[in-house]
């Protein structure tokens, strides 16, 4: 059955006593990203733009990191308590901002480097984000963090 339903931007839905708030989140972490809240009970549901408490996915495949931070911030910009991600655990909004601030360090220390003129390969090593190593898919996901924000720098022209 084929979607009868479409919204730009916001849209709400009431079902049941529910409210459904529906929030497109703009283009980075791909194109359909759309957040959930529901009142009364104040939850966010949230697919793949922001976890608590753990890395972005592997070298951010076919993403646009600065629409990405976006996605994030217009979250942060949401009325909501609660945070169920669409993987990891259940948190907080507070994390939707801690996981901006990991995206924005982690561009900042590469675009350094990359300035410095440190090669990919030297930066997957030195940039360590030591700060997350407590959270999800660290030790999987950080080197490739790494290597996909340099392409991605590299790739938009931001490091000259």
């Amino acid at each position: 059955m084929a979607p009868d339903i479409r919204f730009s931007e916001e849209m709400d839905i009431r079902v049941g006593g529910k409210t459904f708030e529906l929030t497109w989140l703009g283009e980075g972490h791909g194109q359909d990203l759309i957040a959930v809240v529901v009142r009364p009970e104040n939850v966010a549901f949230i697919t793949d733009a922001a976890a608590p408490k753990r890395l972005p996915y592997r070298d951010f495949p076919r993403s646009d990191i600065d629409g990405w931070i976006s996605q994030i911030e217009t979250i942060e910009s949401l009325d909501f308590d609660i945070m169920a991600p669409a993987h990891g655990n259940v948190g907080t909004k507070l994390d939707a901002t801690d996981a901006r601030v990991y995206m924005l360090q982690l561009r900042d220390q590469v675009l350094r480097g990359l300035r410095a003129g440190k090669t990919t390969d030297e930066l997957a090593v030195s940039v360590t984000m030591d700060a997350y190593k407590d959270w999800g898919s660290y030790a999987n996901w950080r080197e490739l963090n790494v290597r996909g924000m340099a392409k991605y720098l590299i790739e938009t022209g931001q490091v000259n």
